[in-house]
């Protein structure tokens, strides 16, 4: 048993891990494409990533915004650059460019675009040119794993997986009820054995109370396995929404809405 344990353990980590590494790798072409000159390739690799946006963390989303502010401003976009380094400040308003590896022209605008997103977010001033802003919400997953420990699928409610967690919660009990219902019969049948003084019948009996055991307990491993998929499921898998996106705006003065 406790290998399946492990095993599903495992299932569901490397799992999680290799979801984790393709939207990493798939990030890091977007880095590859700006370092490469590939600039147009570069903005249509992010936003095909930032279709899921969802399903990334805060520093993912940070470098998909950045480089395709960069590659705008390569390619002379510099409302599309504006926009992209805009939302990078909304996930970090501390975030600065190193001048090491960033021209002093993409510097100087950059400083330009910080003091203009101070204006805006402090002064609330009329907008013209909409951008994202990331609002990252709290991590639920922890809580969603501790409702689960007591009702497997309940974290997945939480999690807006209604799908899953009908699925994990009807087969947890439903196998539940029907070992419950074995365990009963188990007994009755044990008892039915050991009161048996007909030596002819007893083998029979004995078999009968050994096969309701073995399904009883294969019933039990099965429920048991049911809620620690439910558990693990609920504490490690991503889910929808990870964050919260609102259609902001700057004042450019002269500027179009993309």
């Amino acid at each position: 048993m406790l290998n399946k344990f492990q095993s599903l353990i495992i299932v569901l980590f490397f799992a999680n891990a290799l979801v984790a590494q393709t939207d990493n790798y798939t990030i890091f072409q977007v880095r590859y494409l700006y370092d490469e000159a590939e600039f147009e390739k570069a903005t249509a690799q992010g936003q095909q990533l930032l279709q899921k946006d969802h399903t990334l963390n805060p520093e993912q989303l940070l470098t998909i915004h950045r480089y395709m502010a960069l590659s705008y401003f390569s390619l002379g976009q510099m409302d599309s650059a504006r926009v992209h380094f805009f939302s990078v400040l909304s996930i970090d308003t501390k975030f600065s460019l190193d001048p090491i590896d960033t021209s002093p022209k993409i510097i100087n605008f950059f400083k330009e675009v910080k003091s203009q997103y101070q204006d805006v977010i402090t002064k609330d001033e009329s907008t013209v040119l909409a951008y994202p802003k990331y609002i990252f919400l709290p991590d639920i997953r922890p809580k969603a794993a501790a409702h689960s420990l007591f009702v497997p699928g309940w974290g997945q409610i939480m999690k807006k997986q209604k799908r899953k967690a009908y699925i994990l919660g009807g087969s947890f009990f439903v196998t539940a009820l029907s070992a419950g219902g074995t365990y009963i019969l188990e007994r009755k049948r044990h008892d039915a054995y050991l009161d048996e003084t007909k030596t002819s019948k007893i083998p029979s009996l004995y078999d009968s109370y050994n096969n309701t055991s073995k399904t009883r307990h294969v019933l039990q491993y099965t429920a048991l396995s049911i809620w620690a998929a439910s558990l693990l499921d609920a504490l490690f898998t991503k889910y929808e929404p990870r964050l919260d996106v609102q259609n902001q705006a700057i004042v450019l003065g002269l500027s179009f809405p993309l």
